[in-house]
């Protein structure tokens, strides 16, 4: 009977947020640093009768309770086991990309420190990395984390990770197609120009996701 009542009680995200935050006897301020955000995030999700957070998994994780349950209050609400693998992807430096990391995915995982999570479930070949440069804004800015599998056909206008031989360095560029050329436009024209693309150079991943950072 208790249960039946709970589920019916619980039938916002924030509803289940907070009941999750009384349980484990957790703060907002606590649990908005352990998923590196402003307590203003916590405190609207908190409040605004939500139903959905693009923060959903990290809050799982924090929390360690499902995000089965948080998310939709289906099963229990304390994590199952490795529900959270097929939701999360490493996240790589533009260094360890160029150092050859592409090339151990999903054989590198276990030793991994550093995880970004997905709104949907993961392909083994998908990695994140963090935007270093502005060549993307206004859509993306820097910082902006960028989820892509390197395992995916980029096409027409696909925004795609690419390495440019002749520079030595990675880009984040929207690919356009037009005839043979293969070329990877930004979005600040202003101060970044077109690359067209060589066959020196790699296409390394095609976007899934991006996370905006507030």
């Amino acid at each position: 009977m208790s249960e039946t009542k709970e589920k019916v009680e619980l039938l916002t995200l924030s509803d289940r947020l907070n009941h999750a935050l009384n349980s484990l006897h957790v703060n907002q301020s606590e649990l908005a640093r352990r998923i590196n955000v402003k307590p203003q995030v916590i405190q609207y999700l908190c409040t605004s009768n939500a139903y959905k957070s693009k923060f959903t998994y990290e809050i799982a994780e924090a929390l360690n309770i499902s995000s089965h349950w948080l998310a939709n209050n289906t099963g229990p609400m304390r994590m199952i086991i490795s529900e959270f693998d097929s939701y999360k992807v490493p996240a790589l430096t533009q260094v360890q990309i160029l150092n050859g990391m592409l090339d151990k995915i999903p054989r590198v995982l276990e030793e991994h420190k550093d995880w970004i999570f997905s709104t949907e479930k993961t392909e083994e070949t998908s990695y994140a990395i963090r935007l270093q440069d502005n060549a993307m804004f206004p859509r993306f800015d820097v910082n902006t984390i960028i989820l892509l599998n390197k395992n995916v056909a980029p096409k027409n206008s696909s925004f795609v990770l690419a390495y440019i031989q002749k520079l030595h360095c990675i880009v984040f560029r929207q690919l356009l197609i037009k005839n043979i050329k293969h070329m990877l436009f930004p979005l600040n024209l202003e101060m970044f120009k077109p690359i067209e693309l060589t066959k020196t150079d790699k296409i390394l991943g095609v976007m899934f996701e991006a996370r905006w950072i507030l």
